[in-house]
């Protein structure tokens, strides 16, 4: 995963490229869901949940030196996503 967010072996924007990035894009969200799921199941309530997303977000470093911030939206909208995947709508959101 960290060969495709430096661009690893392949010139960066080549198609090959992309195709890694996008394959990792969705192994790190299939992780991030997976993560979630199992601190919900260890009864960690959302907000909770989403601060320990966030900080291993903020604490990876990558060899490249490129920050995974650009990637900490996207992160945090897989875990809510994941977290209430089960129908169960946030508070906010319930009408």
């Amino acid at each position: 995963m960290v060969e495709a967010i430096c661009d690893g072996s392949h010139p960066p924007y080549s198609a090959a490229a992309l195709g890694a990035q996008r394959a990792a894009v969705q192994q790190l969200r299939q992780l991030v869901a997976a993560y979630a799921r199992h601190l919900k199941e260890r009864g960690l309530p959302p907000e909770r949940t989403v601060g320990f997303v966030k900080a291993l977000v903020r604490e990876t470093d990558v060899p490249c030196g490129r920050p995974l911030l650009s990637l900490e939206s996207d992160v945090v909208r897989w875990c809510i996503e994941a977290y209430y995947a089960d129908g169960e709508a946030p508070a906010g959101d319930q009408g």
